[in-house]
């Protein structure tokens, strides 16, 4: 219908809008305008993978903000759009939004409150560590995108110290 027909020009808007986050007065002005915070959200669940990755890389951008942190941890939705990217089926995407956790958990507390307490976060997390770690040990040459799975393992390392855990610990 006309959702799908949109989703070309949704990916390039979410394009905009990740070029926009990269600076810190443009990712102020995404979070204060309309509907934009929640477009990103809606772009990690397109169909369109440029939808996703650009809305993966705005959200890793705004996550570094004080705002955009609040933002992440204040919509139902963003925290489970965000762990939904995890995983090896598009391991572009897992290192995309895993490196929107580790901006989200950097330097918050609260952020990092809210991972520990809602027992999804924990859960969907762990899973996707295991999964990446598995298919690094077991075929890392036949990945469909090596360097994005090296990137991913990387991001999970970190945000499982952040979490005071050791890095790999959860794979175990």
């Amino acid at each position: 219908g006309a959702k799908e027909r949109d989703e070309p020009r949704a990916a390039a808007v979410l394009d905009f809008l990740a070029n926009l986050a990269f600076d810190a007065d443009g990712c102020t002005a995404l979070l204060r305008c309309d509907g934009a915070f929640d477009a990103l959200v809606e772009g990690l669940e397109s169909r369109q993978p440029s939808a996703r990755y650009a809305a993966a890389l705005a959200l890793r951008n705004v996550a570094f903000s004080s705002e955009g942190k609040t933002a992440l941890l204040n919509r139902p939705r963003a925290m489970p759009a965000l762990l939904g990217g995890l995983g090896p089926s598009d391991l572009r995407l897992s290192a995309l939004s895993s490196a929107a956790l580790w901006a989200l958990l950097a330097r918050s507390e609260k952020a990092k409150v809210a991972f520990r307490r809602g027992g999804l976060p924990a859960h969907r997390f762990a899973v996707a560590e295991k999964e990446l770690a598995h298919l690094a040990m077991r075929e890392p040459e036949c990945a469909s995108d090596p360097a994005a799975l090296r990137a991913a393992l990387r991001h999970f390392d970190a945000i499982a110290r952040l979490l005071g855990a050791d890095p790999g610990q959860l794979r175990a």
